[in-house]
Parts: C-alpha cells; structure tokens; sequence
C-alpha cells in the first residue's frame, strides 16, 4: 500500500517474509517490518520500525496530521489487529524520530 501527502512524499510499507535470503531479523527472530517516507528527491527515511508489531496498511489524514497504521498482529496466539494513530509532524517525522 502507497500513500502520498501534501509535501509529495510517497509512504510505503514493507512486509519482510523470513524466506528471503536479505531480511533483517529483530532479536525475537522475526523479520523488521517498517514504514518508510520516499521523499520527492529520491531520499528514503524508516518513519516506523519497532512501534508497530506488523505494519499491514497505511493512510494519512486529510490534514496531514495523523498517520495511521494497522497493525496484523492476528498470527499471535492472544492478539489482535489494532489501528495506530501517530502524530505526523510538519517535516514528515513522527514527534520521536529526530
């Protein structure tokens, strides 16, 4: 899924399978999962890493305020899916990330 915003920043998410030979493994052994910002120029920059179990589908608000995020945790014995609201800040960063 791809997203863009007011600033023509493209958002896509990424879903990393165990099988492919590059994947980055977090200490639990599951693959990195992220959200990524493609700037206009060609820049890329991982808005979202850890915060997110399993990123499953983006959008932002109509304002650009928000970035929401849904998390497919649903393989886990005990979870759920969820739906993530974070504050999008003006230089496309979320408010931890500086």
């Amino acid at each position: 899924m791809r997203v863009v915003d007011r600033h023509e920043n493209l958002w896509q998410k990424t879903v990393m399978k165990n099988t492919q030979p590059h994947s980055r493994l977090q200490t639990t052994g599951r693959p990195v999962e992220g959200v990524y910002r493609i700037d206009p120029d060609g820049g890329v920059t991982r808005i979202i890493t850890r915060e997110v179990n399993r990123p499953n589908g983006i959008a932002i608000s109509a304002d650009d305020a928000h970035l929401f995020v849904a998390d497919n945790t649903n393989h886990v014995p005990g979870n759920a899916r969820k739906l993530w609201r974070f504050h999008l800040r003006d230089d496309g960063l979320l408010p931890w990330k500086e």
